[in-house]
C-alpha cells in the first residue's frame, strides 16, 4: 500500500513564516524563528517547517476511506503565489496589477479562515446544533402520536435567507470543519478587494511580529458598544483588518471613502510607536503563540492600557 502524502498540513504557511527567520541563525543550522507563548513566559526556536501544522487539517475524508486533498492543494497555490508577490512586488513597493491584488486579498481571506481558532469558534455553534438535533431525533423515536402532533403545531419564524438544513448536512460540517470555514474565503473576498489597502513599512528591529492567527479584525470603537455587539464585522464602518507581511511590512485594510472601486496600494513609513501598537494588538489577539524574528519581547506588547472615559459601561452606569 502506498504511503499517504500531504499528512502534515500547515495553517500558517512555511513560506510565509520564512520572512521571520532570525537573520543571525547559525549557518550550520536550519533557519529558525522565535516562538513565544501568548503570555510571553515560554520561548522556543523552531524552523518554519515544524510550526503550526496538524495532521490532515484540510483533508476531506471520503466514504470509501479515500482522502480528498483539493483544499490542501488550493491553499498551496495561494501560498506560492503570495511568496512570489511579496518578493517581486511588496518588498520592492511596486504597483500591484489588479489580478495580483485579487490573489493577494484571497490569501488574506484564507489566512483568516484557515486557522484552528477560527474553525473552533464556528464549530462550537454547529456542534451545539448537532447535539440539539440528535436529541430531537431520539425524542421522535419514543414520542407518542399526541406529543408529535403538539410539536408539529408549534410554528417557528422562517427566512428565505436561512434555508433549513438536514441533520446529515450539519454532520458534514462538523466532520469536515475546514471545508465549511474555508467557504468564508469566497464570502470575504469581494469586501476585501473593495477596501483601501495600505502597507505600513518600518526599518525597526525586530519590526512587526506575527502569530498563529495573524489576520486581525478590529473595531477601534468597540468599547462604545454593548458587550454582546463587540465582535467585529464587515459592517463596522471603522473596521481595520491587519496582517503582517514580514517584519518590515504590515497590511492594513479599511473601508474606502470612494465608490468602492479597486484602489492602488499605498505604502507608508510609520514610527516605532505604530509598530508597537500593531504588535500589541496582534499579541493580544493571538490564539496561543506569537512569532518574532529576534529572541526578544517588548513589555509594551503586554500593556492592557487604560479604559477610555466613554466606554459603554461608563456611559450606562447607574
Amino acid at each position: 500500500m502506498a504511503k499517504a502524502t500531504h499528512r502534515s498540513q500547515h495553517w500558517i504557511p512555511r513560506s510565509y513564516l520564512r520572512a521571520w527567520t532570525d537573520p543571525d541563525s547559525p549557518v550550520d543550522q536550519q533557519p529558525f524563528v522565535h516562538v513565544f507563548s501568548k503570555d510571553g513566559n515560554t520561548h522556543r526556536k523552531k524552523a518554519p517547517n515544524n510550526l503550526f501544522a496538524v495532521t490532515d487539517l484540510y483533508t476531506i475524508n471520503l466514504p470509501d476511506g479515500g482522502r480528498d486533498l483539493r483544499l490542501e492543494h488550493g491553499l498551496a497555490d495561494l501560498e506560492s503565489g503570495f511568496a512570489l508577490l511579496r518578493k517581486d512586488f511588496l518588498v520592492a513597493r511596486r504597483k500591484l496589477p489588479a489580478q495580483r491584488h485579487v490573489k493577494f486579498m484571497a490569501f488574506v481571506a484564507a489566512m483568516h479562515a484557515r486557522t484552528p481558532s477560527f474553525s473552533d469558534h464556528h464549530m462550537k455553534f454547529w456542534k451545539d446544533v448537532q447535539l440539539q438535533g440528535e436529541r430531537m431525533e431520539r425524542w421522535i423515536k419514543t414520542a407518542t402520536p399526541e406529543e408529535k402532533k403538539r410539536a408539529a403545531s408549534v410554528s417557528f419564524p422562517s427566512s428565505k435567507d436561512r434555508p433549513s438544513m438536514s441533520m446529515e448536512e450539519v454532520r458534514q460540517i462538523t466532520q469536515n470543519p475546514m471545508q465549511y470555514t474555508l467557504g468564508f474565503v469566497g464570502a470575504e473576498l469581494p469586501h476585501l478587494i473593495r477596501m483601501q489597502s495600505t502597507i505600513l513599512c518600518t526599518e525597526s528591529d525586530p519590526g512587526f511580529i506575527t502569530s498563529d492567527a495573524p489576520v486581525i479584525w478590529f473595531d477601534p470603537e468597540w468599547y462604545k458598544k454593548p458587550p454582546i455587539y463587540r465582535s467585529p464585522s464587515l459592517s463596522d464602518p471603522r473596521l481595520e483588518i491587519t496582517m503582517p507581511i514580514s517584519p518590515s511590512q504590515l497590511l492594513l485594510l479599511k473601508h474606502p471613502r470612494s465608490d468602492g472601486s479597486l484602489q492602488p496600494i499605498q505604502n507608508v513609513d510609520v514610527s516605532e510607536a505604530v509598530v508597537v501598537e500593531a504588535n500589541r494588538r496582534l499579541r493580544f489577539q493571538s490564539d496561543k503563540e506569537f512569532v518574532v524574528r529576534r529572541g526578544m519581547i517588548d513589555p509594551r506588547w503586554f500593556d492592557r492600557g487604560t479604559p477610555p472615559p466613554d466606554t459603554w459601561e461608563a456611559t450606562h452606569a447607574q
